[in-house]
């Protein structure tokens, strides 16, 4: 698929061969610029090694109020018009504000 000049977050992407790695692939080799989101900064870094080109990584535990508000400030602006993905991220633990 064509994905150039979109913006994808792709969440729980910060593991080499889960389901938002292979998300975070197929997005990256359509042309989107892609931001993963994870965990694990070592993982992190890998994942952006591996696939390269238009990547990038941030830290956010989406457990963490903070985390997802920081989160939405990095990529808020950037965030492209189209139809989301579902989320990859697996909970840690349930979530209440």
């Amino acid at each position: 698929m064509d994905f150039k000049g979109k913006n994808a977050l792709v969440t729980g992407a910060g593991a080499i061969g889960g389901l938002g790695y292979a998300v975070a692939r197929s997005l990256a080799s359509g042309g989107a610029d892609v931001t993963v989101t994870g965990r694990d900064p070592r993982r992190g870094a890998q994942v952006v090694e591996n696939l390269g080109g238009r990547l990038r990584f941030l830290l956010a535990d989406l457990s963490k109020v903070e985390d997802v508000r920081r989160l939405a400030d990095a990529v808020g602006p950037q965030a492209s018009a189209w139809p989301p993905w579902p989320p990859t991220a697996r909970p840690r633990r349930r979530w209440s504000p």
